[in-house]
């Protein structure tokens, strides 16, 4: 029994057979002297399944000039001898093609626009009237149409005469090419290891290419679509810079608090700008086709036995020279977007930071949280310091003046341009407090609302330690290739912490030896 609040499709109340099925009904209901129970028995019913590999409910028409549906007699087939005596002297006809099996599911046109427009002209009655004409019958549809064509095709086609109608049938959407590094990486992530079965991918090889891509599609904010007060935050903003705006909301570590706090405001109203430009951002730049091309080449180069990154720079730097294969190549650069040459040294300045603080960490020069101790430290005496009141000493417990000089020294690592120590500490406090008013039942997160501070102290203990650091990563380049015999115990050891971490992080002996030794060969 059907429950109470069962209400029944429109198309069960009010739909009828197909014409090839009402033929077929109505011969078995004569046949039958007008019985249905006995025409009931000839019902099969089968469950449906969407498949795209199978062409059932859902089916992809490619830009090749053939048509997308078509008729057959089915008294041709020797099967017709199954069918019930009463319709052998029916001349019956079946459709097929990308259109029949599409039917109560998806049509995908590919590239619509490259074929003949009289290979698809149909779909003036079929998107309107939901059926297409054949030479033996009508075809009733019930599908979701949807089509892609690129921007090039469809401005000529806006100068064809039969636009007007088409355009009341279309819904256009605009599909940019993707802005977001994450969401460009899932593609290669998704593609590259199953097209490079048993080659080693190195840490970041994936995400250089990725990176050089999306800043290829990024355009320069436009100043005077701002208020005077937030244009110079804007012409200074650069391609690294918008894309990690994007990325995560990271703000430019040169910018002073209140900056940060400003250029944080304008995010959506970024990302929005170029919407309804004709020249939208993200129309132009290289296409993860061209990339993967970028890539998969790289994996064959023969001075790795891997995938690089340092490979897949030097593969960026040969596409770039081909300025009359790519258009978006030969656009003007604006302040630094548009400019593939210099963004590709953007990206690769951006590989070896990451890669330089990657095997910092991996040394284990500095404890985990040593750092974020540190800054603690630094809070508590500033909290004393703006409300005039001493404070415990952490070793004595006695109780003491902020201290000044410790303040100072953490100062000179955290501090923008043209930012006192009195602003930047009153802001510090300001801060914390707003936390605390938006989030009075959580614990103060320094790691969320003050990562670039302690960014900022770790870079500066390594940058003090540089030395050893240079020193460690000589020797572990001798341990792979088997030169052991002037290293001292202590750096031995420190050298297979090193090798123990790079291995979990993803890195093989001959990959990461290749990145450490790039990584030196840079800073020379």
């Amino acid at each position: 029994r059907l429950p109470h609040d069962f209400v029944a499709p429109e198309v069960m109340r009010r739909g009828d057979l197909s014409p090839k099925n009402k033929k077929i009904f109505d011969a078995l209901l004569m046949s039958h002297h007008g019985d249905l129970r006995h025409v009931l028995k000839h019902i099969q019913v089968e469950r449906f399944y969407l498949s795209r590999r199978y062409r059932t409910g859902i089916a992809a028409v490619e830009p090749q000039m053939s048509v997308d549906a078509y008729t057959r007699q089915m008294t041709q087939d020797q099967s017709f001898a199954a069918l019930p005596p009463a319709l052998h002297h029916m001349a019956l006809f079946e459709t097929g093609g990308a259109l029949t099996d599409a039917n109560r599911g998806l049509l995908e046109y590919n590239d619509l626009l490259k074929r003949p427009l009289d290979s698809w002209k149909y779909l003036l009655v079929a998107t309107e009237q939901a059926q297409a004409s054949m030479e033996m019958l009508t075809l009733f549809l019930d599908a979701v149409m949807i089509a892609s064509a690129n921007e090039l095709h469809l401005t000529s086609f806006r100068e064809y005469p039969d636009w007007q109608s088409f355009k009341a049938r279309f819904e256009l959407v605009h599909v940019p090419y993707l802005r977001k590094c994450a969401d460009e990486l899932c593609i290669y992530q998704n593609q590259i290891p199953r097209a490079l079965t048993g080659v080693h991918v190195a840490p970041h090889a994936l995400d250089v290419a990725a990176r050089w891509a999306v800043l290829t599609r990024l355009e320069a904010p436009k100043p005077e679509r701002y208020l005077e007060s937030q244009r110079d935050l804007l012409l200074g903003l650069t391609p690294l810079e918008k894309l990690e705006l994007y990325e995560a909301g990271t703000i430019p570590e040169r910018l002073s608090q209140k900056e940060a706090r400003e250029l944080r405001q304008l995010i959506p109203k970024i990302y929005h700008e170029f919407d309804d430009d004709l020249d939208y951002e993200g129309r132009f730049g290289a296409s993860p086709r061209e990339v993967r091309m970028i890539i998969l080449n790289a994996a064959q180069n023969k001075h790795y036995d891997h995938l690089s990154p340092v490979a897949v720079l030097e593969e960026i730097g040969g596409l770039v020279r081909e300025k009359s294969s790519y258009d978006f190549l030969r656009r003007e650069p604006v302040r630094g977007y548009r400019d593939a040459g210099p963004l590709a040294e953007v990206v690769r300045q951006h590989y070896l930071r990451k890669l330089d603080e990657e095997i910092r960490t991996a040394m284990g020069l500095i404890k985990t949280d040593s750092h974020l101790q540190i800054f603690e430290r630094y809070v508590k005496n500033v909290s004393a310091w703006t409300s005039h009141e001493r404070m415990p000493n952490p070793v004595t417990g006695k109780m003491m003046d902020p201290d000044a000089d410790f303040m100072t020294q953490i100062e000179k690592s955290l501090l923008a341009k043209a930012e006192t120590p009195d602003e930047f500490r009153k802001s510090l406090i300001a801060q914390i407090g707003a936390f605390r008013l938006e989030h009075p039942d959580q614990p103060l997160g320094y790691e969320a609302l003050f990562g670039v501070y302690l960014k900022r102290i770790k870079e500066d203990f390594y940058f003090q330690q540089r030395k050893v650091i240079e020193h460690v990563q000589n020797c572990f380049l001798q341990v792979i290739d088997a030169e052991t015999s002037l290293i001292e115990e202590k750096d031995l050891a420190q050298v297979n912490i090193l090798r123990q971490n790079m291995h979990a992080l993803g890195y093989t002996d001959s990959s990461a030896k290749q990145a450490i030794a790039y990584l030196l060969r840079s800073k020379l």
